[in-house]
């Protein structure tokens, strides 16, 4: 009886430490056991342990009783991918010794702590690390809940004979925190603690197939991202209705680096939940209004957004000028925090984010005034060498393009590459600096293009460069209008390694924009002061410009400083009279009359003539897409022009009338002031003859 009795209070000794060690891990654990007996304890039995994963947020720390019908707190849900490892500490012959008070262990309470089986590893788990002369051999190798076509959160380790074992939690899943501590479980177990002795036997029931239901403590983290957008150095802001793709790393490298073959990135969808990767809530990778994505639900790991492109409302692809670029942007998510390997700015709520942005070039062209201003449009002469001055904003990603070509398409212009003062240049933003090499110029037709090499512009990243050149204005039937299109070819898309994506030199697109010359004409009707046309009188046309060769003074202008140039000779009246010029800008003009018909009068004095037609554009198209996801600034083919001081019915002429008179050689610009200065002139002849005569009455009378 006595040695019954120190049996019972080691058992019950035992079985107290084992629940209090498994208190820590377990939800539920076996009560101390009265009236153990060896006789009821099978030594050729084998059992298992199965191990049912949850994660759980809670406190609630129910206790268990090995059964498979234990309770689960509220809110616990299954945990996939938990590995764990089984080791025995004593065999069956240790056991039974001890239960059947056979042997004296004076260490017990050192053979039942764990902290003298095993430690945490560096990535949360536990691993066997043996202290104090406590011994452990592998019983089962490592084994994953949800595994192998076991329940979610479950696995089970069979065929485990009569012993001590230690579970250890030796892989964890990613959104676990930290690892269940570890647990020392005797198989057998009793089997109920409120009931130990078996109303039909009458001595104490053990089970050889446990359950024990540890739980993990889990962290989701959640990941932001703000897209900007530049163009050259200026700053757009956000931009809405990026799409992006975020995938997590499953490999086992420190620094991975994701590319799209590879089958260590695994595409996210969804959040991570408990039940497995990718099947939570579906996440919404496409930019707000405020340019920001949020994504929430992510277990521990390595992830990266990667950037797709704008979309439309609908979803399908939006043209942009932006660069599309798909180098990777890193991040980690730990339990404490989501640590990004790139740039950083805050959300509109305040946020760390990844700052993730998009480049752009731009062009603009201008055509320069003959006061030296530039604009949209101007008006020159046909013949004139017409300059231009193009500015390209150079986008900061300059460096990872192949392609970077200016090209210029004119209608009724020529470009022209002619002497020192007229060739193409390509200068910094302030023509302080050109820009001699690293570009290849050709002529295409009427136009050019400049193409520059990798690596030329590597300097001006984020800023302006400009481009001076000039174009012949060609005639044209009726007046003129010279357009001229330039474009920005260049990539638009980077993979993820920062290079051009598609065939060759890579997927390109454009950026447009149009200038406008116009041309414009005069009427000369010639007469003879009573309306009647005379054909045959010849003119030369002279324009006012500082490098003319001719003096107006010259033409009858007494006192005059102008010059003038020729712009035409031998303009020749037909058809009435009429002389009809095109391809003149607005200016200052003289008709010098060369030749008339036979008893009229040449004209001894220049016939000034007026051209001031005042125009005015509106660009419907300024900063939209074509069908090519071509930016188009300014497009002559989709504007509006108005004219102003011209003909009624003409607009883009001015009518001038020229009267010619006979038997005098006088000037005349019209009206009736030859007849009127003719009879003046006739009267003091006749007045003059009139008082001679009469001086010489007086005279002979007076002798």
């Amino acid at each position: 009886m006595k040695r019954g009795k120190v049996m019972k209070k080691k058992s019950r000794f035992l079985t107290g430490l084992l629940s209090a060690v498994m208190a820590l891990s377990l939800f539920a654990l076996p009560a101390s056991a009265e009236g153990i007996s060896k006789s009821v304890i099978d030594p050729n039995a084998t059992g298992s342990i199965t191990v049912h994963k949850y994660e759980y947020g809670g406190t609630d720390n129910k206790t268990g009783t090995g059964n498979e019908g234990d309770e689960v707190p509220d809110g616990a849900t299954p945990l996939n991918g938990a590995g764990f490892t089984v080791y025995k500490i004593w065999g069956k012959v240790d056991l039974l010794k001890y239960y059947d008070g056979q042997s004296k262990v004076e260490n017990l309470a050192q053979v039942l702590d764990w902290k003298n089986y095993a430690s945490k590893a560096a990535d949360g788990s536990y691993e066997l690390n043996l202290k104090n002369g406590c011994t452990a051999t592998l019983a089962k190798k490592q084994q994953k809940t949800g595994e192998n076509g076991a329940k979610a959160g479950v696995t089970t380790f069979n065929g485990l004979e009569v012993g001590l074992y230690l579970v250890l939690e030796t892989e964890v899943p990613d959104q676990v925190k930290e690892a269940a501590v570890p647990a020392i479980i005797s198989l057998p177990m009793q089997k109920d603690s409120a009931n130990t002795v078996s109303p039909a036997t009458g001595v104490t029931e053990w089970m050889y197939d446990i359950h024990i239901f540890p739980k993990n403590s889990t962290s989701y983290s959640g990941a932001k991202l703000v897209k900007k957008g530049y163009t050259g150095k200026n700053d757009d802001g956000t931009i809405e209705n990026v799409k992006f793709k975020l995938f997590k790393y499953n490999g086992i490298d420190e620094n991975p680096k994701y590319t799209e073959d590879s089958v260590e990135w695994t595409e996210l969808t969804n959040e991570t939940t408990a039940e497995g990767e990718n099947k939570g809530k579906k996440l919404n990778l496409v930019t707000n209004a405020d340019g920001e994505i949020s994504v929430d639900g992510l277990a521990k790991g390595k992830y990266c957004f990667v950037e797709q492109g704008m979309i439309k409302a609908d979803g399908s692809d939006e043209n942009t000028a932006y660069i599309i670029s798909k180098e990777p942007v890193y991040f980690n998510v730990t339990a404490e925090s989501v640590d990004y390997k790139g740039n950083t700015t805050n959300t509109t709520a305040g946020k760390e984010a990844a700052l993730v942005e998009n480049y752009k070039p731009d062009i603009k062209k201008e055509v320069q005034k003959s006061d030296g201003s530039l604009d949209k449009k101007a008006d020159y002469n046909v013949g004139d060498l017409v300059p231009y001055v193009v500015t390209v904003d150079v986008p900061k990603n300059i460096a990872n393009l192949k392609v970077f070509t200016v090209t210029d398409t004119p209608t009724n212009l020529e470009f022209v590459d002619g002497d020192e003062s007229h060739k193409l240049v390509v200068t910094n933003e302030d023509g302080t600096v050109v820009i001699s090499s690293g570009y290849t110029l050709s002529k295409v037709n009427n136009g050019f293009e400049l193409a520059f090499a990798k690596g030329t512009l590597d300097g001006y990243a984020g800023q302006k460069i400009k481009i001076k050149y000039y174009d012949k204005l060609l005639a044209a039937a009726g007046n003129t209008i010279g357009k001229n299109t330039v474009a920005l070819i260049y990539n638009n898309k980077l993979g993820t390694n920062g290079t051009p994506e598609g065939n060759g030199e890579g997927e390109t697109t454009k950026i447009k924009d149009d200038t406008v010359v116009y041309s414009f004409g005069i009427k000369v009707k010639k007469t003879d002061g009573k309306g009647i046309g005379l054909d045959g009188v010849k003119f030369d046309l002279y324009r006012v410009d500082k490098t003319g060769d001719k003096n107006l003074a010259d033409f009858g202008w007494a006192g005059a400083t102008e010059k003038l140039k020729l712009v035409m000779s031998d303009l020749e009246t037909a058809d009435g009279g009429n002389i009809r010029v095109t391809g003149l800008a607005n200016g200052e003009y003289y008709l010098v009359e060369t030749a008339t018909l036979p008893e009229y009068n040449m004209l001894s004095k220049a016939v000034k003539v007026e051209l001031k037609i005042a125009y005015t554009t509106s660009w419907t198209d300024e900063k939209t897409y074509d069908t090519e996801g071509n930016l188009i600034h300014h497009s002559t083919t989709n504007f509006t022009e108005t004219f102003a001081n011209g003909d009624e019915d003409d607009p883009t002429f001015m009518t001038t009338t020229v009267i010619n008179r006979k038997g005098f050689t006088l000037p005349v610009t019209g009206g009736f002031g030859t007849l009127l200065f003719s009879g003046i002139g006739a009267l003091l002849v006749v007045g003059g003859v009139g008082v001679l005569m009469s001086t010489k009455k007086k005279k002979k009378g007076n002798a």
